[in-house]
């Protein structure tokens, strides 16, 4: 993870995101199934960089998926954390992301 204090713009607009956008990330899921996810076997692990407020990342978790969810805006985490409680995320700005850190958290 970075060391750097975090602060997102996301945060001001997370539950306007929750309410009427992030529903949209759920759809991606059956492009990721077509063009990724359907070589991945059954419990793969999926990092879900920018995974906003978890939609995907709950699609993911149906479809058994192991998820990390990562991303920069604390109030988006929050809302990805009731949307999806059986993950695990991690507040971090991806610009700055280290995978090695993730591996220490496992």
């Amino acid at each position: 993870m970075s060391k750097k204090l975090i602060y997102s713009d996301y945060d001001i607009f997370a539950s306007i995101y929750n309410k009427h956008w992030g529903h949209y990330a759920e759809h991606s899921y059956l492009l990721l199934e077509k063009l990724i996810l359907q070589y991945a076997p059954p419990h793969s692990h999926i990092l879900n960089l920018c995974c906003g407020t978890g939609h995907l990342t709950k699609k993911l978790i149906e479809n058994h998926f192991v998820v990390t969810g990562i991303d920069g805006s604390a109030q988006m985490i929050e809302y990805a954390r009731q949307n999806a409680p059986d993950a695990a995320f991690i507040v971090d700005d991806a610009r700055y992301f280290n995978m090695l850190s993730l591996l220490a958290i496992a």
